[in-house]
């Protein structure tokens, strides 16, 4: 596969990253380190770009000149989403939990661990030793009475993921972190939760004027929303979130 083909993986991946659950899926990321996406199909870790293909987790070197490299293939059933951390670890939100592998330099993979859920869309982002999933059930998402629902775990010891809380929500999507607050896009709205205590966190409002399938945040003021009519770069600096400007579709 040479380099404009790999082009257009990623940017296919990345189209279904931005997909409601009536497509099956959506984008988000996390506060610190490079910007990536709770539901993204694709991402970048430890020199290799890693795109999901199925339930086939694939590992590509681009060398500075010829074909880009296949290094790597590991095989995660009901693989959704990636999610990159720190220099090597990357989190797996599958239908029945979330997969926890190490990427090497050399672009093999190895599992470290595995938290385990009922079956549900499962997108995920991981700060500080924390990992942050949303639950939501769906005809899309293999179980149609699967959990809407938070679900924080400690997975400081990846091989020994503990959950911490869980938390009941109206069918949550991507969602991003900022601080002390997780945003969460729900079908009720751009949702905000205090996460200073992992073990409890608290739902401290829901701005329904801002519907939204994923979140990434820019900075402490700003953040990308994306929609099924456009992607919004919205202010959170306010006493609610406002639209300062979009993109609608096909531009």
């Amino acid at each position: 596969m040479n380099k404009h083909c790999i082009s257009v993986v990623v940017l296919s991946a990345a189209l279904t990253g931005c997909q409601t659950d009536n497509s099956e899926s959506s984008d988000n990321t996390i506060s610190t380190g490079a910007v990536a996406g709770s539901t993204a199909a694709l991402t970048y870790q430890n020199g290799h770009l890693v795109v999901l293909d199925g339930d086939h987790i694939l590992a590509y070197r681009f060398p500075d000149e010829g074909l880009a490299e296949l290094t790597g293939s590991y095989s995660v059933q009901g693989a959704e989403t990636v999610f990159p951390e720190g220099e090597s670890t990357l989190y797996i939100g599958r239908n029945g939990g979330a997969s926890i592998l190490n990427l090497d330099e050399n672009g093999e993979f190895s599992l470290l661990g595995e938290a385990n859920h009922i079956v549900s869309c499962d997108p995920v982002i991981v700060d500080s030793g924390i990992m942050y999933l949303t639950l939501r059930s769906g005809n899309n998402c293999a179980n149609p009475n699967g959990a809407n629902e938070l679900q924080v775990w400690e997975v400081s010891d990846p091989a020994e993921p503990t959950m911490l809380a869980t938390l009941a929500m109206p069918n949550p999507f991507g969602l991003s972190k900022n601080g002390d607050a997780l945003w969460i896009c729900t079908g009720n709205g751009l949702a905000r939760v205090n996460v200073a205590d992992g073990t409890n966190p608290v739902l401290e409002t829901t701005y329904p004027e801002i519907l939204c399938n994923d979140i990434i945040i820019r900075s402490e003021a700003e953040a990308y929303v994306t929609s099924d009519d456009a992607i919004y770069l919205i202010d959170l600096s306010g006493t609610s979130p406002t639209i300062l400007s979009d993109i609608p579709p096909g531009e």
